[in-house]
């Protein structure tokens, strides 16, 4: 699982958590370098944040799905956001 949060100390509990049930966890504070980390091993899932520096959440699943490679991986967008525009663009990538 690749976890790519911008909140370092966010990023820290969510893995913690995901550890404890079990699965292999790296992460990336933003876009650009989840993107090298997605080149660099296999993921089978994604949680991204929405907002972070350098490549947002929506701009880094639209390049996971264009990228061949990485298109079927299953990714899951999180964000305090309220807009309806945001969830649906989240939802439609």
């Amino acid at each position: 699982m690749l976890i790519v949060e911008d909140d370092e100390n966010f990023s820290v509990w969510l893995a913690s958590i995901a550890r404890r049930l079990g699965l292999t966890v790296a992460t990336a504070s933003n876009g650009v370098e989840a993107l090298k980390k997605l080149e660099a091993a296999h993921f089978d899932l994604l949680i991204s944040d929405f907002e972070m520096p350098r490549k947002d959440g929506l701009a880094l699943i639209a390049e996971v799905r264009a990228n061949p490679e990485t298109s079927g991986l299953y990714a899951v967008m999180l964000t305090a956001h309220d807009e309806l525009s945001v969830k649906v663009a989240a939802l439609t990538l």
